[in-house]
């Protein structure tokens, strides 16, 4: 029997991404309320990272952290697309074109790094370890 491939691991060998809305029920409007981010995670594992961090004590810096810490119960996480990186990116850019609209505190596709972009980024080579 062969080896299973996991979703995650298809999410990473296609360069899927997911765009996401965290909100509160009252909001109705994502170009203006609410947090809307890009993850190369799932919109589930990812706003599970942003639980863990707003749980930390320099929380403070973001928005979204403070938010989540105050409001977590009764915070809505819809996916909005989930599609290729390039696509995410410029989303994000298109529903947040500058800083501090809604719970985000910069603009939206502003270089962004998805997270297998910098563990791609920090991996060393053999080469570089025998150094």
């Amino acid at each position: 029997m062969g080896k299973v491939t996991r979703p995650h691991q298809i999410r990473r060998m296609l360069d899927l991404a997911e765009v996401y809305w965290i909100h509160l029920p009252e909001h109705t409007d994502m170009l203006s309320e609410g947090y809307i981010g890009i993850t190369s995670k799932t919109t589930k594992e990812r706003y599970r990272s942003h639980i863990k961090e707003s749980k930390r004590k320099d929380r403070k810096k973001y928005r979204i952290h403070n938010v989540i810490a105050k409001y977590k119960d009764s915070l809505i996480v819809d996916t909005l697309v989930i599609c290729s990186d390039d696509y995410a990116i410029w989303l994000e850019e298109k529903l947040r074109p500058s800083p501090r609209i809604g719970w985000n505190t910069a603009a939206g596709g502003n270089k962004v790094k998805l997270l297998r972009d910098i563990k791609e980024t920090t991996k060393h080579t053999e080469e570089s370890k025998q150094k």
